[in-house]
């Protein structure tokens, strides 16, 4: 399966796409990135299913908090490399964050 750039409709193949970030399409160059559900689907599918995982082994309380974590990031990123050849996400243009991040209000 593959995606289109949103900004010249190329198709994609999952090897150009990244999960995760922003990326420079090969056609127009213009950058964009995969839907920002997309990740947060696959972290939050991953967690679920280490949670069962370890609790299915025995693991309770805090050792099954210490086996989550440290299974997390690694099987993370093994499942982003991999899923996206089998459900490709959808893309988007890249925005780029122009809020300032200013604190406190107007002075008068």
């Amino acid at each position: 399966m593959r995606s289109h750039c949103p900004l010249c409709n190329t198709f994609l193949k999952a090897g150009q796409i990244l999960p995760a970030g922003r990326f420079r399409c090969p056609v127009c160059h213009g950058e964009i990135r995969a839907s920002g559900g997309y990740g947060q689907c696959i972290f939050w599918g991953t967690l679920s299913v280490l949670i069962c995982f370890f609790w299915i082994l025995g693991y309770r309380d805090e050792h099954l908090i210490y086996a989550v974590l440290i299974a997390l990031v690694p099987v993370d990123v093994f499942v982003l490399r991999t899923l996206k050849y089998v459900i490709p996400p959808d893309l988007e243009p890249h925005l780029p964050d122009l809020s300032l991040h200013l604190k406190g209000g107007p002075r008068s």
